[in-house]
């Protein structure tokens, strides 16, 4: 859990600067040695995250440089980081990207234990991962089950989970029906960079992890960059008083 903490933090010191260097463009001394400390923690820690944040960063900045086309920029980069994901073994097959997340599966089976979930084979090529989409996002966004209780100790993450979704639709309820104020350029920016961030993390531990205690785990670490860009939604007047 202390390696957890590490990560966050690290991200969020990374966060912090490049925000800094993005609204200010200013460099500090300081800056760029908490952020080269901080990557270094990432790639020693969870390489895979620091895989994760760079795309996202690249989007953040072309959000900020393109502000009317950000659906464009998240399709391109993204777009690009898949077909990359597939093709690099071609350029070298050190860089098997597939293979790489069917090892780190087959690690997480190895594992045992009673919390092993049930899944289909998955093959290092395309159709076998877009076939096994369903599980992963089984696992990356609903796991535990509800139906799960069974186990005393899931309970507490079978709450998270209904709250979390509940503070979601009521977020929606309120976008929806209360129009709230659209947001500045830099802070919409900001918000593409939490889903993207949040949702990449999801499903590639969705593809990795086969344990249900281990996603609990694993997706505490991206549930503020979920919820976080919600709290300008759930804003609640105050009462004015005489």
């Amino acid at each position: 859990m202390h390696k957890d903490g590490l990560i966050f933090s690290a991200v969020w010191l990374i966060l912090f600067y490049f925000d800094q260097w993005l609204t200010k463009k200013s460099f500090s001394l300081t800056g760029i040695l908490v952020c080269v400390i901080s990557l270094f923690l990432l790639f020693a820690f969870r390489n895979f995250v620091l895989l994760l944040l760079v795309p996202a960063l690249v989007t953040w900045w072309l959000c900020e440089r393109i502000p009317a086309r950000k659906i464009f920029v998240v399709a391109s980069v993204y777009g690009a980081c898949l077909a990359l994901f597939f093709a690099a073994r071609h350029l070298d097959p050190a860089l098997d990207f597939p293979a790489y997340v069917v090892a780190k599966q087959n690690e997480f089976k190895a594992l045992g234990g009673h919390s092993q979930i049930m899944l289909p084979a998955l093959e290092p090529s395309f159709g076998s991962f877009l076939r096994f989409f369903p599980a992963a996002a089984d696992i990356a966004f609903l796991r535990p089950h509800v139906t799960e209780t069974a186990n005393a100790a899931y309970l507490p993450a079978i709450a998270e989970n209904i709250f979390v979704y509940l503070l979601i639709l009521y977020a929606l309820f309120r976008f929806v029906s209360k129009r709230p104020e659209k947001l500045t350029p830099s802070a919409a920016s900001f918000v593409i960079f939490c889903y993207c961030f949040a949702i990449t993390n999801l499903v590639l531990s969705g593809y990795t992890v086969t344990l249900t205690g281990a996603i609990v785990r694993y997706r505490s670490f991206v549930l503020p960059f979920l919820l976080v860009p919600l709290s300008s939604l759930l804003r609640i007047r105050k009462k004015r008083h005489s």
